[in-house]
């Protein structure tokens, strides 16, 4: 199980979103082989990037590298990318996972103030489970 956090003002992290798995393989173990490395996994605001932001693009100094390198589950088919913002998790310069939304809709303002802040994803320790709303106090959740 997986939880997307965001650090409060208690030095320690709501959980916003939780997922059971990720459910693209490739997704699953990238996220799974970030989490192993130990760099730090971070929410970025990837609206500036637009078609070059995709799961698994590679940031090379100046931009992603996503073009082309879309799993056909999250094509976007024509889109009009003045009405979609991306967010999403970045490890080590390799992009995770993304997230859309339509602009100016109560999701992108919960996202856009979600990713302004410090934003991350972990994996739910063994024996433990995570809910919305739960707190992450860095070794533990703390379920509301």
């Amino acid at each position: 199980m997986y939880a997307f956090i965001v650090k409060n003002s208690q030095d320690t992290w709501d959980v916003w979103e939780t997922m059971g798995t990720i459910p693209i393989q490739d997704r699953e173990e990238r996220l799974q082989a970030a989490l192993a490395s130990g760099f730090p996994i971070v929410g970025q605001i990837l609206t500036p990037y637009r078609e070059q932001a995709t799961s698994g693009a590679v940031w090379d100094g100046e931009k992603f590298n996503g073009i082309g390198n879309v799993h056909p589950s999250s094509k976007l088919e024509n889109p009009d990318w003045d009405t979609i913002t991306q967010y999403g998790f970045v490890c080590n310069g390799t992009i995770l996972l993304i997230m859309y939304s339509q602009p100016n809709t109560q999701r992108d303002e919960q996202f856009q103030a979600i990713f302004e802040s410090e934003a991350s994803i972990i994996q739910v320790p063994e024996g433990q489970y995570a809910n919305v709303g739960d707190i992450w106090d860095g070794t533990n959740m703390i379920n509301n």
